[in-house]
């Protein structure tokens, strides 16, 4: 199956940041939404994932070292 984002955001040395998946407004936001980014991300290993319908956003920072996600309240800045 390909994997793909919606959007997909590098840091300045040319390794993924961030990855945005995009819902429909209709789309409520769950932990299933999340959890098909996050198998998306299993390759890639960007450290910020946000999920978001438009109305809604889902924000994370991943740790790949204690395989723990962090939910933010906000992006933060870049």
């Amino acid at each position: 199956m390909l994997k793909r984002f919606d959007i997909l955001v590098y840091n300045s040395s040319g390794n993924p940041h961030l990855a945005i998946e995009c819902k429909a407004p209709s789309i409520k936001l769950t932990q299933t939404t999340l959890q098909q980014l996050a198998v998306y991300n299993l390759h890639l290993k960007a450290e910020f994932l946000m999920v978001s319908n438009g109305l809604e956003n889902i924000i994370s920072q991943v740790n790949f070292e204690t395989r723990e996600i962090r939910f933010l309240e906000e992006l933060p800045d870049f």
